[in-house]
Formats: structure tokens, sequence, C-alpha cells
């Protein structure tokens, strides 16, 4: 997995739509600084497709403890921002990764073969609806 800088973004912006890098870097600039704002007032951002960045509200916390001392620490209540992924994204990170994943199990009539691809097949199955239900939540 590889990780895509502000950089990358600028390199890719300006070889797509053929601007200077200065131009595509005041683009990036000017869209991450919209977004910042937008969190930081509150506001739900919203893309169709890839998803939506919402603000929520964490309780504060008197059960913390300092993992050195062992003495409990109070946390107050702050913001978080939250991230879910649109239909469109979340249907492809759900896609099977790489060659192994994509080979179906062989039927065979030997009860081990059999019961590993049920096995196959019930994961598969409860697979996408897990990773649907599960909260995607992002400290910043």
């Amino acid at each position: 997995m590889n990780t895509v800088t502000k950089a990358d973004l600028v390199k890719t912006i300006a070889t797509e739509f053929g601007y200077s890098k200065t131009e595509a870097r005041a683009s990036v600039d000017a869209f991450f600084e919209a977004l910042t704002e937008a969190i930081i007032e509150g506001n739900r951002i919203e893309a169709r497709g890839f998803g939506a960045f919402t603000v929520k509200q964490a309780n504060a916390k008197a059960g913390a403890r300092n993992p050195k001392t062992g003495e409990k620490v109070y946390v107050p209540a702050r913001r978080k921002v939250a991230f879910k992924p649109g239909r469109i994204l979340r249907e492809a990170l759900s896609k099977p990764v790489g060659e192994d994943a994509q080979q179906q199990p062989e039927k065979s009539n030997g009860s081990s073969n059999q019961a590993d691809a049920n096995q196959h097949a019930s994961v598969q199955a409860n697979g996408p609806s897990y990773a649907e239900n599960q909260p995607t939540i992002s400290n910043v």
C-alpha cells in the first residue's frame, strides 16, 4: 500500500488538466483549506459516490488511565471527524484483492472439501454486509 501525498495530488492535477505545478498547488491548497474550514465549522461535507465527512461529538471520559503510572486521567469532550464511504467507493473496496481471492473452490463430493466450500461461500456472503455496517471514524 502506498501513501499519496499532497505533492502527488498536485502532480496528478497538473498533468491531467495541463496546469502548471504552481496553479495545481494553489487549487489543491484551496480545496483542502475549504474542506478544513467546513469541518471546523461543523458542516457535513458530501461528495456523491465518494463519501461524506461529518463532525461527531465525543463525550468526556473519566476512566482513561496513564499507561506509565496507572493514574486515572480525565479526557475532556471533543469533536471528531467521521468519514462514511459512498456507494461507489464502498463497492470498489469490497471487491476481492489479488488473484487468490477470485479463485472459486473446486466442487467435490469429499466431505472435507465440501465443508471448506460451504465455509468459503458463507464468508463471501457475510463479508460485504459485515464491512458495510462497520463505522469508520478517524481522529483528526
